[in-house]
């Protein structure tokens, strides 16, 4: 079962927005918005749970469940967390170039 703070202490972890879990899930960022505004067990369409489950899990995120003290911890940076983070230099450093 995932818990709304498992998915907001994830982002975190991968230094995602919302929008980046929403199209990394492929579903709507108002969906993600939706999922982590109130406390306990993500309630909803389950698909778009799998998704958000999916998406942060190949980011390198592995979901705990120890003595009923739900958490997360990076286990690795790599796959999509590091496209993403590749993608956000790029666009900085064209910005950064634009402006000269």
């Amino acid at each position: 079962m995932l818990i709304s703070n498992q998915i907001r202490a994830a982002r975190g972890l991968l230094r995602w927005s919302a929008r980046v879990l929403a199209e990394q899930a492929g579903i709507h960022l108002s969906t993600v918005q939706r999922m982590e505004r109130f406390q306990g067990p993500v309630g909803g369409n389950v698909e778009s749970v799998r998704r958000v489950q999916g998406a942060l899990e190949r980011a390198g995120v592995e979901f705990l469940a120890e003595d009923d003290s739900p958490g997360v911890r990076l286990t690795r940076l790599g796959g999509a967390a590091d496209k993403v983070r590749a993608a956000r230099a790029r666009r900085a450093l064209s910005a950064k170039d634009k402006s000269k």
